[in-house]
This record gives C-alpha cells, sequence and structure tokens, in this order.
C-alpha cells in the first residue's frame, strides 16, 4: 500500500475511533455532536460573534446557529446584540454552561492523554508540528 493511502487511512480510522470513544461521553452530559466543540471554544473568549465562533469551530454560520439554538434552550450560553453591530449578535457561557464546558474540557483532556499514553514530551511536540503541518498544508498555507 502507498504511504500517503496509508496515512490517509490512519487519520481515517483514528477520526472514527474518536468520534465513537467521545459520543457515549457527551451523550451523558446530555450534549449532541458539534455542542461540546462550541461550549469549549467559549471557555477560551468571555464574549465572542457569532461569526467568529464558527470560525473557530470550523463550521458554518448555519450549522453554528443551530447549536447555539440549542444551547440557549438549554440554559448553557445566552445571545446578546452587539452594541457595536445590531445585526451582530454576541455568545457567551452562562454559569450553568461554563460549568457544563468544563466538564467537556475534561472529557477532551482525557482523551488528550489517551490518544499520547507512552508518548514522550519530545514525540508529542513532534506529531503536533507534524499535524500543524499537514493542516497547512490542506488549506494551502506556509
Amino acid at each position: 500500500m502507498e504511504r500517503s493511502a496509508m496515512i490517509r487511512d490512519l487519520l481515517f480510522c483514528l477520526d472514527m475511533e474518536r468520534r465513537q470513544t467521545l459520543r457515549p461521553q457527551f451523550e451523558k452530559l446530555g450534549l449532541t455532536p458539534g455542542q461540546p466543540g462550541v461550549l469549549k471554544a467559549l471557555l477560551k473568549k468571555t464574549e465572542i460573534t457569532q461569526k467568529e465562533l464558527a470560525q473557530m469551530c470550523h463550521v458554518d454560520q448555519t450549522t453554528l446557529s443551530r447549536n447555539l439554538d440549542k444551547l440557549v434552550q438549554a440554559g448553557y450560553v445566552e445571545r446578546k446584540t452587539d452594541a457595536e453591530c445590531r445585526r451582530c449578535f454576541l455568545i457567551s457561557l452562562t454559569e450553568t454552561g461554563r460549568t457544563k464546558a468544563e466538564e467537556v474540557r475534561l472529557v477532551f483532556q482525557e482523551l488528550e492523554k489517551r490518544l499520547t499514553n507512552g508518548f514522550s514530551k519530545e514525540e508529542q511536540e513532534m506529531l503536533y508540528s507534524y499535524l500543524e503541518r499537514m493542516l497547512c498544508n490542506l488549506r494551502g498555507e506556509e
């Protein structure tokens, strides 16, 4: 088998295993696919526009909007009109949402530990560097 096909296949299998590992954990938290990433991203910024959040989560604004509707209904997120742009919304976590987002962060942290089990710090840094370079290659970035 060609090496590039092996890389693609391994990345695909890794992603499928990741999803199968995370799905039941997030279901226990009452979250649907897409919502954990939004909550985790909101831990990084106190208030963020919907457009910026979509970019951080690597989803289109329509997909994000549906997830936000559910997160607002659950009481995890709030939308406020942006004073600088009345057509824009500022998104932030509620206190309940911050607690839920911390639970999500811990699930991702545990996955990270499992993924890098047996890797030295140097190997982890090298792997991160290689994966980042592959992502840049796909995006056509230098």
